[in-house]
């Protein structure tokens, strides 16, 4: 189990989103939710656990009871319970993790929704999509690219691969 000092410095390695890196932040931030165990929370195919229903919370309030009977239903609203009640708490967790590492001028977003896979959703939708412009500019930094003889090898070819990589995701005739 991580300590708190651990996260804190693994949250600081998460990129800060600013509009302009949605590749980077995308994998960062889901690498650190991986990590914690709430990368769950953002995925689009999570099942949210349900809470009790009104009837089910007299139900559940009234005790176990004594038979074996009252005894089981209690154990099972307990458990249903303990799940919707732990992904509250999760969920705000993320939702903390993600205005932490948004700018100040995107945090607004987070307190629009409810859940981390809204907020989530939302930010992919309005910056995970490249527009056409993007896509030209990233084809020309591809076509005009250069060894760096001043830097580190490796530094460049990995900014290469990153254009590349971002322009295979835009369009599918671009391949590695």
């Amino acid at each position: 189990m991580s300590t708190s000092k651990d996260s804190m410095s693994l949250a600081a390695s998460v990129a800060t989103f600013d509009s302009t890196n949605w590749i980077m932040f995308k994998r960062t931030m889901t690498a650190y939710l991986r990590i914690q165990g709430f990368a769950n929370l953002i995925d689009s195919t999570y099942k949210v656990p349900r809470p009790l229903e009104e009837r089910e919370v007299s139900t559940y309030n009234a005790g176990p009871g004594e038979d074996a009977k009252t005894k089981e239903i209690y154990h099972r609203l307990d458990k249903i319970k303990q799940k919707s009640d732990d992904y509250i708490v999760n969920n705000n967790k993320v939702m903390g993790y993600l205005t932490l590492r948004l700018v100040p001028s995107l945090q607004a977003i987070v307190t629009e929704y409810h859940t981390a896979r809204e907020v989530w959703a939302h930010l992919k939708t309005l910056y995970g999509t490249p527009g056409t412009a993007l896509i030209f500019v990233d084809f020309m930094k591809v076509i005009n690219w250069k060894f760096d003889v001043s830097h580190d090898p490796s530094t460049s070819i990995s900014q290469f691969l990153s254009l590349m990589q971002r322009l295979a995701m835009s369009h599918p005739c671009f391949t590695l």
